[in-house]
């Protein structure tokens, strides 16, 4: 994958490129389709309205002396449609070649270049009226200056070059995001397939393990087994989160759910789950939760993996033959869950921390290589879409109390 300095190095140049090429084309580019005929027609109306609103009346009360000045030069006077001659001694003559361009063509204008270089004139023929002193306008343009030419071509010039930097911009950027964001989607398509693929197998082989550590009678195979069961509850848990991340990385809410979770049934299942996780590492679990359900605005799924993250968390970095109490609370209007063990606890300074993604404390880290701190981060994540307060407390003194406080549905 392209490097983002890379691209963005690409960008600058590939823009200021197009910008400068599109300055120095504009009056190439309006030159020729003038020489052409090609932008005649825009002009066309803009002297219908000029004519008849101002100068038709100035000239058809002073046919002999009128004319018309312009910018760079230009000097328009006005023809006789019959005699194509002019009561302005000081006009030029018609040029005719032109005038028989607008008789044959279906417009009232036409235009005439007097050549490529800034030394030559241009001439512009409009059929004013059909007929009188004033019924043929003729307006040429004598030799440009080179000033002349930079002050009429510089608006168009910059117009041009602002288009086509953010033309150049715009594609410039959106490819490479277009590549990257496709790529972000089948990767997390992947993951999704996968942890979905993976889930009965891991089921199946923590079944199995299970069996096999309440039938061992070897003391030195115990061991594996428990170090094997750990492994099994680990791999379940990354895969549950991984789907769960992924399709809430695809926006989906789980408080948006229409099927609500009971705290109650929830809880007893992930510390049912838990004990087997538990019970290689001679740690104790303490439940208490209230007889009436508890209905909450989650979905059940994210819910459970929610309070699962939490209570594996308390296990796997609690002290060996420690406890865990998990204890969920009701109120008129809400609930209070909470997990507490007495591990080695968590750093004041890192508590603001746990629930970001990726991160770990150094001493996680130190007892536990595997892992990446992402079930904590899933259990953020579902708590803040589905409304809920989650809080993480230093206890004294050891021991780390992780809180979840929300309103009943």
């Amino acid at each position: 994958m392209t490097p983002p300095r890379t691209i963005a190095r690409r960008v600058v140049i590939a823009t200021a490129l197009c910008a400068l090429i599109g300055f120095f084309a504009a009056p190439l580019v309006a030159r020729t389709m003038a020489g052409r005929g090609d932008v005649i027609w825009l002009q066309e109306p803009l002297a219908e309205y000029l004519w008849r609103t101002y100068e038709g009346a100035r000239c058809g009360a002073a046919p002999a002396s009128w004319s018309m000045v312009m910018k760079h030069g230009a000097r328009s006077y006005a023809y006789d449609a019959v005699t194509l001659t002019s009561l302005n001694p000081a006009a030029p003559a018609l040029d005719r070649s032109v005038w028989e361009r607008v008789t044959r063509g279906p417009r009232r204008m036409a235009y005439q270049p007097r050549g490529a270089t800034l030394s030559s004139e241009s001439v512009v023929v409009f059929r004013a009226t059909d007929r009188g002193p004033c019924a043929i306008v003729q307006t040429t343009w004598p030799a440009q200056s080179v000033r002349s030419v930079i002050e009429a071509w510089l608006p168009l010039g910059l117009v041009l070059a602002v288009v086509a930097a953010a033309a150049v911009g715009f594609f410039a950027l959106a490819l490479p995001l277009m590549r990257v964001e496709r790529r972000r989607a089948a990767l997390q398509r992947h993951l999704a397939d996968l942890s979905h693929d993976l889930k009965t197998p891991i089921a199946s082989l923590h079944l199995a393990l299970e069996q096999a550590i309440h039938g061992n009678r070897d003391p030195d195979v115990g061991p594996l087994l428990g170090a094997a069961m750990n492994d099994a509850v680990y791999l379940s848990a990354l895969t549950a989160n991984l789907r769960l991340a992924t399709e809430m990385r695809e926006g989906w809410n789980p408080g948006a759910s229409a099927i609500g979770a009971d705290l109650t049934d929830v809880v007893d299942r992930v510390v049912t789950r838990a004990r087997l996780a538990a019970r290689p590492r001679g740690v104790e679990i303490d439940v208490a939760v209230p007889d009436a359900a508890i209905a909450t605005a989650c979905d059940p799924i994210a819910a459970e993996q929610a309070v699962s993250n939490i209570v594996d968390n308390a296990i796997t970095h609690g002290e060996r033959g420690g406890h865990v109490a998990v204890m969920l609370e009701s109120s008129p209007d809400g609930f209070t869950l909470t997990v507490a063990d007495d591990g080695p606890g968590v750093p004041p300074d890192e508590l603001p921390r746990l629930g970001e993604r990726m991160f770990r404390t150094d001493d996680a880290r130190q007892r536990d290589a595997s892992g990446r701190g992402l079930g904590l981060a899933i259990t953020h994540e579902v708590c803040k879409r589905c409304g809920w307060q989650l809080a993480f407390e230093r206890e004294s003194p050891r021991g780390l109390r992780v809180t979840i406080r929300g309103a009943r549905r």
